[in-house]
């Protein structure tokens, strides 16, 4: 399984400028002034699930989503379907960072070696939690000071279709030890002692194209995250998203 160079902060550059917007619950609004009252969040240890399939999509083609997985508990949300995501600032300690997209077709020569890539950060980057994910497999990792630290690892035995939606997502619960990750085919938990000086109040989604690759190999459909102190973003807001 070949990956590309980690997320840096450098690397945010060939991100879109829009950085999503941050979604009041109750409609459109700024980070500083929400009117929803609160609702109960399940950010601290989110919504990851057993692996399966699914038939519906919220882009259109065919979808391979997790049974049982939920955007549910995402105290973030947007739609970014044109272009790639970059850094989103959070009003608490990120707990959550997901995405939903798609491959596009392409020929061999290309985009097997593009990874998307998502991270919890405490500084946009030079320092986050990340999970990269290519067509051939994924790979959870800790960067520090612009060292990388392995963690885990898997591949994905056929290599992810270009076509089909598919969801991702990265969870640290409240022990700030535990992380899940949820990707097709898999949901796994493991410990990483670590990952608490690395949490902050940034969420981070970023493309990495294969060398021969020419433009965007993959289109981000939504992306979320879920923080500390915050309220849930509504179903109504999520649900035409969620597997």
């Amino acid at each position: 399984m070949k990956f590309l160079f980690a997320l840096t902060a450098a690397g945010m550059a060939c991100a879109f400028c829009a950085c999503g917007t941050y979604d009041n619950p109750c409609g459109t609004g700024t980070p500083g002034s929400q009117t929803c009252p609160p609702q109960s969040s399940s950010s601290s240890s989110s919504g990851s699930s057993s692996s399966s399939s699914s038939s519906s999509s919220s882009s259109g083609g065919t979808s391979a989503a997790q049974a049982g997985f939920s955007i549910a508990g995402a105290t973030y949300f947007d739609t970014a379907r044109q272009a790639a995501a970059s850094a989103q600032p959070l009003h608490g300690t990120g707990r959550r960072v997901g995405a939903a997209g798609v491959w596009r077709a392409s020929d061999a020569a290309q985009a097997p070696d593009s990874s998307v890539v998502l991270g919890l950060s405490p500084d946009a980057g030079a320092s986050s939690a990340q999970l990269e994910i290519s067509r051939r497999g994924w790979r959870y990792q800790d960067q520090v000071a612009g060292a990388l630290v392995p963690v885990a690892q898997g591949d994905f035995t056929p290599a992810l279709s270009a076509g089909t939606e598919y969801w991702f997502d990265l969870a640290v619960a409240a022990d700030n030890r535990t992380v899940t990750i949820t990707v097709p085919g898999e949901t796994r938990s493991l410990e990483d002692p670590e990952v608490a000086a690395l949490l902050g109040t940034q969420a981070l989604w970023q493309e990495q194209t294969g060398q021969g690759t020419a433009g965007k190999a993959f289109d981000f459909v939504a992306v979320w995250a879920a923080e500390d102190g915050q309220p849930a973003v509504p179903a109504t807001v999520y649900e035409p998203y969620n597997p």
